[in-house]
């Protein structure tokens, strides 16, 4: 796939809060079942063709049932989402406030906000820097 954000030559505390804020958003994408689901419709799902839909969303009905458009993870997504949420307690570790912090600023923040804790990113930055491994 294409990444519509490349990789920096060099990691900046901008670059990591962004992959940081990324990976939060694509967690919250990512079906999870946290119980049986008990007893339910006994149909299976099935896809609605294109004209299905704009008749339902034309009376209102899309949103009901198992009529709801969503958008899911991709396998790329997932993995990279997988990668990044590992930063903060792999190199924050010795500090977990430190980790913690940048993990629920990062899924409380947007790509634009100025609020990032930079000093803590930075160090996941120079971390990543020095690592040389290949982040995808």
């Amino acid at each position: 796939m294409l990444d519509p954000d490349p990789l920096p030559p060099t990691w900046t505390a901008e670059h990591v809060g962004k992959r940081l804020i990324e990976a939060h958003a694509v967690l919250n994408r990512v079906p999870m079942k946290l119980a049986p689901a008990g007893y339910g419709a006994m149909w299976p799902a099935y896809r609605h063709e294109a004209g299905e839909l704009a008749h339902q969303a034309g009376a209102g009905t899309l949103a009901i049932g198992r009529n709801v458009i969503v958008r899911t993870a991709s396998a790329d997504e997932v993995a990279r989402m997988n990668e990044a949420l590992q930063w903060p307690m792999q190199f924050l570790g010795a500090t977990p406030h430190a980790a913690e912090y940048v993990n629920w600023w990062a899924s409380h923040s947007e790509p634009q906000e100025e609020d990032r804790p930079t000093s803590y990113l930075q160090i996941i930055a120079d971390a990543l820097n020095a690592a040389k491994k290949v982040v995808r």
